[in-house]
């Protein structure tokens, strides 16, 4: 079988023998390492104001009631109420969307696959006109953080002309989920893939 440029090895799923480590912020990030990871990013104009500040209100103060670390009751709650939300304003299209236009998806997206292979595996992403979705998997001595952080600051320098706003592209904080299985791990690329079937990129070809 010829090997596939974007990926390193298989993915890997999270069971109670993974390493695990916190990384602060805002918002909770649980770095899996050799755990294969769905990553959502979104530019810094994609949420109205008010919307976002009631939104942070109401998890601030559900966070004050449940301490980390969080039970998988928690976790999922954690994810349907407060993560599905923003899903759900992400996809109305708020914001200027500056990668609906196609050259500056495609940067977008270039840069994505420019380190998988290298850096980390890379099974699947979608670049929507606010935000992006991408499922990949650090390799040894990289992490989700680091990535991310890199490609960001890579990217925004970039498309800094294409803003209609001051400050950064990105948003500071992104959403990451730890992939559990490999049922967990197609239903996530099912969804990459549901979200623009004719833009959506799956290193399997499926």
């Amino acid at each position: 079988m010829a090997s596939n440029p974007f990926i390193i090895q298989p993915p890997g799923y999270l069971t109670r023998f993974s390493r695990i480590e916190l990384v602060p912020g805002r918002l909770p990030h649980w770095e899996a390492y050799g755990v294969a990871t769905f990553v959502t990013l979104r530019l810094r104009d994609s949420l109205p104001r008010e919307k976002l500040a009631a939104w942070q209100e109401e998890l601030d103060e559900w966070r004050r009631e449940h301490r980390q670390p969080w039970t998988n009751d928690e976790l999922n709650e954690y994810k349907a109420r407060f993560l599905g939300q923003v899903e759900k304003w992400l996809d109305a299209g708020y914001g200027s969307c500056i990668l609906g236009d196609s050259s500056n998806r495609q940067f977008i997206e270039d840069a994505l696959r420019h380190a998988a292979g290298t850096r980390y595996s890379l099974y699947a992403f979608v670049v929507k006109p606010n935000h992006a979705h991408v499922l990949l998997m650090p390799r040894e001595g990289e992490s989700v953080a680091g990535i991310i952080r890199d490609f960001k600051r890579y990217t925004g320098r970039a498309l800094s002309s294409a803003k209609t706003w001051k400050g950064p592209l990105w948003e500071d904080e992104y959403w990451d989920t730890a992939i559990r299985d490999v049922e967990h791990f197609n239903r996530v690329r099912a969804y990459i893939k549901a979200n623009d079937p004719a833009l959506a990129f799956d290193a399997y070809g499926e």
